[in-house]
């Protein structure tokens, strides 16, 4: 039996899955495509708006994790009397 490119193209939306920064599987696909520059087989994730593709999204999603993580551990200490100093 002949799939159409229709069913395929559906199909295909079907395997996709959302990215999750606290997955350690979902880390590990997009480590793997930073080493290759290509995914084991295709692109697993879902493009998000307002990112135009997934590797722009993913960074972004990494880049806020990043950023939230670090402000809350620098919230956990006073720095005012070291930014007193500074001036």
């Amino acid at each position: 039996m002949v799939k159409s490119m229709t069913n395929l193209l559906e199909q295909h939306k079907l395997n996709k899955r959302i990215f999750d920064i606290h997955s350690p599987d979902d880390i590990s696909e997009f480590q793997y495509f930073l080493e290759n520059n290509r995914w084991k087989n295709t692109c697993p994730f879902h493009v998000r708006w307002p990112h135009l593709n997934v590797v722009d999204m993913i960074k972004d999603e990494i880049i806020h994790e990043f950023v939230n993580t670090h402000k809350k551990v620098e919230t956990k200490y006073n720095f005012e009397a070291l930014e007193s100093a500074m001036r």
